[in-house]
């Protein structure tokens, strides 16, 4: 019992500590709605921090190599594939260093480099990045101790002001969306968005106009659904989740008939970017978006009709970053801001 009880006391304590950084903590509501924060970092950000290892014994212990890893995977129920890994050497083998009963830290800094996919927890689909510290000991003062650390990964590249012109401002690359719907001799529905690209905070504008209706329409419905497909050895799997759902119309419309209505994407539950490689080996793994307009009539029958919509994140705060043109830059910040607020 002793010698199991000296072996327990001679393994180390080991903690990982990131130095803070200006980026908000990215925040996930758990199913049990409890709100879980992970440190945010972004393509280039520097991640950093110390590693602090602590010895549980009152004898000196000698420490063959400390490792940190930066790990990145994509996970669900069926399958789990490593789609990153960057090892960053604390300590070397060949120079062993001999601790006491005090605390030691070891500081370790992961240069500015390009993650494949940027971190995504859904319901079908996780993809994870975190920290993973091993340490070794060459002469078995305890055996191999290691401790995770989870952290949130956004791959944002510094937004530029083309690109949020692109986004916002250009009305030729984010077009409106009509579409014509119905059944012969029964209903013929219009449908009218925007536009197609919505930032994470956007609204959802748009308008139906009831063209012909010779049957009677008890409600119209909005729901907004996310599909998740995975695909890693031969294993093609999907799942499609309803995340938020409102009555558009509740009454008799008749013929000539519009409704407007406004959606606030900021009020969906962990509500992430859409993501598609148009690569076919690169494409691990694909999350879209689609509204969904559902009309039901007094005889219980139903339309639907499926719009894919793309999701996207700015990070505007970087638009004010670059020096050189930092007057035009907040010049197209404000004129952002106000086109996303002025509805």
């Amino acid at each position: 019992m002793n010698y199991l009880k000296s072996l327990y006391e001679s393994s180390p304590s080991v903690s990982i500590k990131l130095e803070p950084n200006n980026n908000k903590c990215f925040k996930y509501i758990s199913k049990q709605n409890k709100i879980i924060s992970y440190p945010t970092y972004y393509d280039n950000d520097v991640i950093s921090g110390l590693i602090e290892l602590k010895l549980n014994s009152n004898k000196s212990t000698i420490i063959d190599s400390i490792n940190i890893l930066l790990i990145g995977i994509i996970h669900n129920k069926n399958i789990s594939e490593k789609i990153y890994e960057e090892i960053l050497p604390i300590l070397e083998s060949s120079s062993p260093q001999t601790l006491i009963n005090e605390i030691t830290n070891f500081n370790f800094s992961f240069k500015k480099s390009i993650k494949p996919y940027e971190s995504y927890l859904g319901e079908f689909i996780q993809i994870k990045y975190f920290l993973k510290v091993i340490v070794n000991s060459k002469k078995d003062d305890f055996s191999t101790e290691t401790i995770e650390n989870q952290l949130e990964i956004c791959c944002l590249k510094p937004i530029s002001k083309s690109i949020c012109e692109d986004y916002i401002l250009n009305k030729n690359n984010n077009k409106e969306i009509n579409i014509n719907i119905g059944i012969e001799n029964v209903i013929h529905v219009k449908i009218n968005l925007l536009k197609t690209k919505y930032c994470l905070d956007d609204e959802i504008i748009g308008k139906i106009t009831i063209v012909k209706s010779e049957t009677t329409l008890n409600n119209i419905f909005l729901e907004i659904k996310r599909e998740e497909k995975i695909n890693i050895n031969d294993l093609n799997l999907a799942y499609c989740q309803d995340l938020e759902k409102f009555e558009l119309m509740e009454g008799i419309p008749e013929e000539g008939d519009e409704m407007c209505f406004r959606f606030y994407l900021n009020g969906v539950k962990n509500l992430s970017p859409s993501y598609y490689n148009t690569d076919e080996e690169e494409k691990k793994y694909e999350v879209r978006y689609f509204l969904t307009f559902e009309f039901n009539d007094d005889k219980g029958y139903q339309f639907f009709k499926n719009v894919e919509i793309e999701i996207y994140r700015m990070n505007l705060n970087n638009l004010i970053l670059d020096n050189n043109n930092k007057e035009n830059n907040k010049k197209t910040f404000i004129s952002i801001k106000n086109k996303l607020n002025d509805k």
